[in-house]
């Protein structure tokens, strides 16, 4: 059997509502069984992530090295893009309103 360790977290009043709820809805049987499901939970949707989303790009990089950017050309399409936004905010703002 797992050795259990003992650790304070401070939760917001809802989240701890929904903690409650769960485990009086039968859900889960304690605090502890909610927030370990919750654990297995965002593992398997990070494991889903990393197989849907990640893996694909790797096998495509893998297969077409040629096709990848550098980090300079990344960082220089980031630039642009981020100099476009404030230019068109600052352009909103400047334009009259109703």
């Amino acid at each position: 059997m797992a050795k259990f360790q003992k650790k304070t977290v401070s939760l917001s009043s809802r989240d701890l509502k929904r903690i409650e709820r769960l485990v009086d809805a039968g859900f889960c049987i304690s605090t502890r069984d909610a927030v370990r499901k919750g654990l297995y939970a965002l593992e398997a949707d990070i494991d889903e992530w990393l197989r849907k989303e990640v893996l694909p790009v790797c096998q495509e990089y893998d297969a077409h090295p040629e096709r990848a950017l550098s980090a300079q050309e990344v960082f220089k399409s980031i630039r642009a893009h981020h100099e476009a936004l404030v230019r068109k905010s600052a352009e909103s703002d400047r334009s009259p309103r109703p």
